[in-house]
């Protein structure tokens, strides 16, 4: 019994390593994203995953904050990304701000949030978009704009 369930463990973990070079392959390409936010405020993006590993994400948060008061303000995050066990994995090494500051205190942030994340699942990855669902159970699809 004991080595039926050792060899059933193997199985299951070849197989997810598959999957995972599977999805590694098809996840490379750049995407856009655009999201309202209940708040009113919106996020649209552009989502870069090379092939070897690397990431960058620039994003736009624009909208009205209070009564006549809008905001615009753009990020650009770096850092790598990977597949884990049927997830993506991204690990911010930099936000790029406009004072820089802010981009210290997002990174300190993603960092306390995201630090023993295990990534948003895949839920979809084809040539048409990437959708995936985050550990809050939000699902973001982002367009394929070229491979």
């Amino acid at each position: 019994m004991k080595n039926l369930i050792l060899a059933l463990s193997c199985l299951l973990l070849i197989t997810a390593c598959d999957s995972d070079k599977s999805l590694s392959k098809k996840v490379p390409g750049w995407y856009t994203v655009e999201k309202k936010m209940d708040n009113g405020v919106s996020l649209s993006g552009k989502l870069t995953y090379y092939k070897n590993g690397d990431l960058k994400i620039v994003a736009i948060i624009s909208g009205e904050v209070a009564k006549g008061y809008s905001v615009k303000y753009e990020t650009t995050a770096k850092g790598t990304w990977s597949v884990e066990n049927g997830y993506l994995k991204e690990d911010i090494t930099e936000f790029i701000t406009n004072p820089q500051i802010l981009g210290d205190q997002l990174l300190e942030l993603y960092k306390k949030e995201y630090e023993n994340s295990k990534g948003d699942k895949i839920l979809n990855v084809d040539k048409d978009e990437l959708k995936i669902k985050n550990s809050k159970g939000e699902i973001y699809t982002y367009k394929r704009i070229e491979k």
